[in-house]
């Protein structure tokens, strides 16, 4: 009966923590834990590529 308890608190704190709100997205709404990991992911896999640009040449296109 324990065990059985645990694994109930377990998941109930692995459904909050999984959906929590960690970040925002640049124009300001929420992002969950989950959500921010695939963008993680996704970044990490840019990079790994070469898709990406240098802070200098990112002002130089914002100006």
């Amino acid at each position: 009966m324990k065990v059985r308890f645990l694994k109930i608190v377990d998941a109930l704190y692995e459904g909050y923590f999984k959906y929590e709100v960690v970040a925002f997205h640049p124009e300001g709404t929420p992002m969950n834990r989950q959500e921010y990991k695939m963008a993680l992911d996704v970044a990490e896999s840019q990079i790994e590529k070469g898709d990406f640009i240098s802070a200098e040449e990112f002002e130089k296109e914002e100006n």
